[in-house]
């Protein structure tokens, strides 16, 4: 008696070991799989395991950051040839979201417009430093079609510095009581009218008058102002 039920025993226990795989394979799940096989237990059968994804080290957006960045650094390194290849001033280099932003003024001519295919060149030098085309945002920064960017009175001039500071009692610094003040200076293709007549030079001789500015667009925030000028008129 004791003999049949050591037998059953061990055929239950044998049985619970060579459980069929088609029932374990049953109750795994279905993702996209890797068959791996495994031994000895079954050296017949496979043991289905659910494949996980690889991680990707760096997303897309990442990559194409890391891309304009590289575009970015050559055209930094060579910004004097792209301005003297194009008679042209580089006014703003920077990155957007997903693209470089360029912004450029003509130099020596400054209030004629930017004819279209010299524009087209100034791209087409951009891709080449950069080794290629890459999402561009280039403008074309254009002097004196708008009202004038500072305006009030001529009230001294630093001849150290070569640069007047024009004073405009109309106007006031910010939330202060303090009248808008900006010391002027001219960029060196700058157009200075006095009179009605092209003038050479800034001096003494101007304090007192009415001036017109159209600036760069850069304006130091210091009291008084600093900026430069592309067309300055004198009046």
């Amino acid at each position: 008696m004791k003999a049949i039920l050591s037998l059953i025993i061990a055929s239950a226990t044998l049985a619970t070991i060579y459980c069929p795989v088609e029932r374990f394979e049953q109750s795994m799940p279905n993702p996209p799989t890797l068959a791996v096989p495994v031994a000895p237990v079954f050296p017949d059968k496979q043991v289905v395991v659910p494949l996980r994804e690889p991680a990707v080290s760096r997303s897309l957006e990442q990559i194409e950051a890391a891309n304009l960045q590289f575009a970015m650094k050559k055209l930094e390194a060579d910004r004097k040839l792209i301005e003297q290849r194009h008679s042209i001033q580089l006014m703003m280099m920077g990155i957007g979201k997903d693209h470089i932003i360029v912004q450029v003024r003509r130099t020596g001519d400054v209030e004629n417009p930017m004819p279209e295919d010299e524009i087209e060149g100034v791209k087409q030098t951009l891709f080449g430093i950069a080794g290629g085309e890459f999402p561009l945002e280039l403008s074309v920064m254009e002097c004196c079609k708008n009202a004038a960017n500072v305006t009030g009175k001529i009230r001294s001039y630093d001849k150290e510095q070569d640069r007047i500071l024009i004073v405009n009692e109309q106007k006031k610094n910010g939330n202060t009581d303090d009248p808008e003040a900006t010391w002027v200076g001219l960029q060196a293709d700058a157009v200075l009218v006095v009179d009605g007549s092209k003038a050479t030079g800034l001096s003494e001789s101007l304090v007192g008058r009415e001036a017109k500015v159209w600036t760069t667009g850069v304006m130091m925030t210091s009291y008084p102002g600093q900026t430069t000028a592309i067309k300055l008129v004198i009046e």
